[in-house]
């Protein structure tokens, strides 16, 4: 028997997330020109406020028609030519990815295999950039969402590629606005993040931060792309618009969204994806499911499980969605069909976070597993 206790699906993806209703709202708003004043003063109230949720004053930040992947590409061809080499540690699929789209463009990815489920040690980034003087850049994925690693360390790395006066490059797609980033204070170059995860928008637009230092050595690269040549960006950003046709029913979105975020407080706002990861981590270990991710590079926003023996991976995803229109993610690559992730990501209320605690203790106890629901929403614990 089907029972949907929403009509519409609730998601626990590791993107896209449900937007909150005054967010998908902005979607039906009437078309605008994007030469227009109006457009002028819509764009520049997202970079104003872009500004914030990056976390710097010194950096330009230009948005992107695409996927959290034309902003990682864009980044990289960017600030890297061919033969240059850039030390970029594997630990997912998402640094892989971005290895490939390296050797894609004839840059030499060093690639630093990390064994699965943890992630990037400050030593030994220390040691690898140490071992190869002519390296010019590392990118990290400051949180991959297969497996769900999140680089806590990443101030530390950032340290050391000031210190050896090389780029570092981010891909932030999956934790902006769910946890800290301190572009300025960190030393951070370049950030490529998108609106489909913890900023609570539709798909479709992606945004670059660039610093002063990294612009210094973009401005001299011959980028082999005319869609994602940021110099391009720059100029026209100098009229708050973009040099191509962008997406512009979701920056009315993301505008609103970002007002949201603020409004409740970039800090509150991040808090909220922490206490709602301590919920889920604790009801699901309960339960006997496993977090895949070691504690010390653990995400809050992509969580990570293997299943107890008796629960397949793929069944329980299945009856999540066929019985309560809930949706979960699993692995990806080596880890396809293996773990579960559960995203945590964005505006999620308290009754979906309900919705999913309960429909999933429904389906343990099919299994004989038995939950104390009171022993997870404690004091502590309760989001209000």
């Amino acid at each position: 028997m089907m029972i949907y206790m929403y009509k519409e699906p609730i998601l626990f993806l590791p993107g896209p997330v449900n937007p909150p209703y005054n967010v998908n709202k902005m979607l039906s708003l009437p078309m605008i020109g994007h030469r227009t004043e109006e457009f002028h003063e819509i764009f520049a109230d997202i970079i104003n406020m872009l500004k914030k949720i990056f976390m710097t004053s010194k950096s330009e930040i230009f948005l992107l028609t695409s996927s959290g992947t034309g902003a990682v590409e864009s980044a990289i061809i960017n600030c890297f030519s061919s033969r240059e080499k850039v030390l970029i540690p594997i630990y997912g699929e998402f640094s892989r990815r971005a290895s490939n789209i390296m050797k894609k463009h004839g840059i030499k990815a060093i690639e630093l295999n990390i064994p699965i489920g943890r992630g990037p040690e400050t030593e030994l980034i220390k040691k690898e950039i140490r071992k190869k003087r002519d390296i010019k850049g590392i990118f990290i994925v400051y949180n991959d969402t297969s497996p769900g690693v999140f680089v806590r360390n990443l101030p530390e790395i950032a340290d050391i590629a000031r210190n050896e006066n090389i780029l570092i490059v981010i891909d932030a797609v999956s934790i902006l606005g769910g946890s800290k980033l301190f572009m300025d204070k960190w030393g951070i170059d370049v950030v490529a993040a998108a609106t489909q995860k913890c900023l609570a928008t539709p798909p479709g637009i992606s945004m670059i931060a660039v610093s002063k230092d990294a612009w210094d050595i973009i401005e001299k690269k011959n980028v082999k792309s005319l869609y994602f040549d940021l110099k391009e960006y720059k100029k026209f950003s100098l009229r708050n618009e973009t040099p191509f046709t962008p997406a512009i029913n979701i920056l009315f979105s993301l505008r609103e969204s970002l007002k949201n975020i603020l409004d409740i407080g970039l800090n509150n706002w991040i808090m909220m994806h922490k206490l709602r990861a301590r919920i889920l981590y604790t009801f699901f270990e309960m339960a006997g499911f496993k977090p895949f991710v070691k504690k010390k590079f653990r995400s809050d926003t992509v969580l990570s499980f293997s299943t107890p023996k008796e629960i397949s991976p793929i069944k329980f995803k299945e009856e999540l969605r066929n019985r309560f229109n809930i949706h979960i993610a699993l692995g990806m690559g080596e880890l396809k069909n293996k773990i579960i992730r559960i995203g945590n990501m964005g505006y999620i209320p308290f009754n979906n976070l309900a919705s999913l605690i309960l429909a999933s203790s429904i389906i343990f106890k099919r299994y004989g597993i038995k939950i104390d629901i009171d022993e997870i929403l404690d004091k502590d614990m309760v989001l209000k």
